[in-house]
């Protein structure tokens, strides 16, 4: 794969050096052989000269972290699948930050011709960290939300009723998950569903390497309790991971979209008080059954296929 990128890089760096240089001998010269004249090119040469060469074409580029794109190299991957295919089940395990606020995507009237259309923000943007865990056949474990506070308050689950079973509310310093969330997630959370679910045989947990991920409490417990952690390579997880491939997506624009109703109805932006609801309503649309299952199949993972 790199090597083929390289070998176009080279070749379109070649076909346009030779369009860009061409060589004209200047008539009336005694040293005419040894003159050469460049000549400009123009403002639409980029679409003339993809026109002229139908094994090109131009697109928009996305922006991707340079450490990703070190760490996508066939080897890497290989090794991964290998390691994989002999201990895979069937479990996925990841976390997504959502903006409290309004939508930045929000759309307005405005007057004609006008470029900066500004749209006024609550100064206090704060992120909640859902921590987020699905099987491959679709079933979707309890949300893990953590706000970032010192104490939790009551106001917050006003909103929340007794029979929503589907999300479980934490508070942090940082706002992200850290060594004691992560082993209260495994122990209260996904441990005892699991063990239900698969009727006590052995489960596959497949993890990013987050440094909360990585220590000898989660994974001695792992051990004890018949649950096998395996890690994802560094840096390929928008690749390799089904929540980053096939699922966060789909919940960051359906949040997005309900951001954007609650603000019309009710005129404000999203706080601790409003969030649940707004997030049940965009999980529900995001987590379908079928999309959960595709995400696992487009990663090679169920059915296995590197």
């Amino acid at each position: 794969m790199t090597l083929h990128l390289d070998y176009l890089i080279d070749s379109v760096m070649a076909m346009a050096k030779e369009e860009r240089f061409r060589q004209v001998q200047v008539p009336n010269s005694p040293q005419r052989e040894n003159h050469v004249q460049c000549h400009l090119i123009g403002k639409n040469w980029i679409t003339r000269f993809i026109n002229r060469h139908p094994e090109l074409t131009s697109n928009f580029a996305s922006l991707i972290n340079r450490q990703c794109v070190y760490a996508s190299n066939p080897c890497t991957i290989k090794c991964y699948y290998h390691d994989l295919g002999r201990v895979i089940r069937e479990e996925g395990i990841d976390e997504k930050r959502f903006v409290m606020g309004i939508s930045p995507w929000t759309k307005i009237v405005t007057c004609k011709g006008r470029k900066n259309t500004l749209v006024k923000l609550d100064g206090k943007q704060e992120f909640i960290s859902a921590l987020q865990a699905v099987s491959a056949d679709g079933f979707i474990f309890p949300s893990f939300l953590i706000a970032k506070r010192a104490v939790q308050c009551f106001d917050w689950y006003k909103n929340i009723h007794a029979e929503d079973k589907d999300a479980c509310c934490a508070v942090s310093k940082k706002g992200w998950t850290d060594n004691p969330m992560a082993m209260h997630w495994v122990k209260k959370v996904y441990d005892p569903i699991s063990r239900i679910c698969c009727l006590g045989r052995k489960r596959l947990l497949i993890l990013d390497e987050h440094a909360s991920h990585i220590n000898y409490t989660i994974l001695s417990y792992c051990d004890v309790n018949n649950i096998i952690v395996f890690f994802l390579p560094a840096h390929l997880t928008h690749l390799l991971q089904p929540h980053d491939v096939g699922l966060f997506g789909q919940l960051q624009l359906a949040y997005l979209q309900a951001v954007e109703d609650c603000f019309l109805s009710t005129s404000c932006g999203i706080n601790e008080e409003l969030f649940f609801p707004v997030y049940k309503q965009s999980h529900i649309k995001a987590y379908a059954k079928h999309n959960i299952q595709a995400a696992f199949k487009v990663t090679g993972i169920v059915p296995f296929n590197p």
